[in-house]
């Protein structure tokens, strides 16, 4: 099994073109279209990595980067 990728970002073009590429390049990759949807995904999901846009609506990125440092085990975060 590949690394575990979460990508957040709202332009669901982009969001499409990076998960195509991330999972071509052997990851596993999940999406969520805000910060909000993407802390909602690491309850269940354990990414290697998340990738986030930082404006959004709903959750901006700021917000949900320092809400994912919070965590016990926290991803790193680019």
């Amino acid at each position: 099994m590949g690394r575990k990728i979460l990508l957040i970002d709202d332009d669901a073009v982009l969001l499409t073109l990076m998960k195509s590429a991330f999972s071509t390049a052997g990851y596993v990759v999940e999406s969520a279209d805000n910060g909000r949807k993407g802390l909602k995904a690491l309850e269940t999901y354990d990414p290697d990595l998340v990738i986030t846009d930082i404006v959004m609506p709903e959750m901006e990125g700021i917000g949900t980067i320092i809400a994912i440092k919070k965590k016990p085990r926290a991803p790193k975060v680019i």
